[in-house]
């Protein structure tokens, strides 16, 4: 897991992003997303539906990454992508969670195309 700020900077990662990815804090925090792992992450449609969160309110759901990423190989990811709720007062956030489908997909279980949702309005 990932939060972003509004330029797609790491704010934060937790502790499995770290495990998997073999990174440290240091290469991870502050850092744009798509100079992780030395630029396996600069995934150009995953870009254009983060840069739309937080000004158009939307969010996605499992778009499929199948990258190799540096030290671990190829891996096929789902990933998921809304704005953190917080105080009005405090930059925007993005929460991008991931789950490894390698195998799953593979077989044909899972889904191959991000189900993207327009603005949401919040009670």
């Amino acid at each position: 897991m990932l939060v972003l700020d509004d330029q797609l900077r790491t704010v934060l990662a937790n502790q499995s992003f770290y495990r998997t990815f073999q990174v440290t804090p240091r290469e991870v925090e502050q850092q744009l997303l798509y100079h992780l792992c030395n630029g396996a992450w600069n995934i150009p449609d995953l870009r254009s539906l983060l840069e739309e969160i937080l000004p158009k309110s939307t969010s996605f759901q499992d778009f499929i990454v199948d990258k190799t990423f540096p030290h671990i190989g190829r891996m096929m990811l789902a990933l998921n992508g809304r704005r953190l709720k917080q105080e009005a007062a405090l930059p925007g956030r993005i929460l991008l969670a991931m789950e490894e489908v390698t195998g799953r997909v593979r077989e044909g279980k899972g889904e191959a195309k991000a189900k993207v949702e327009r603005p949401y309005h919040e009670p």
